[in-house]
């Protein structure tokens, strides 16, 4: 009885996968690359100044 669940579940799941494609079929759009400061090449996190730099005091 389990065994029956899982097929019926894996199949579901393929179905809506299947008509997801179906229906958009393009893929996501890519994320932006992360910024990065042009000083010290340090990740910028939010909108802010470079977290590194300010503890340096550049």
């Amino acid at each position: 009885m389990f065994v029956k669940v899982v097929i019926i579940f894996l199949l579901v799941m393929m179905l809506i996968g299947m008509l997801g494609k179906l229906f958009n079929p393009e893929p996501r759009p890519k994320r932006k690359l992360a910024r990065k400061c042009p000083k010290c090449g340090g990740f910028v996190i939010g909108k802010g100044p470079c977290q590194a730099c300010a503890k340096k005091g550049r």
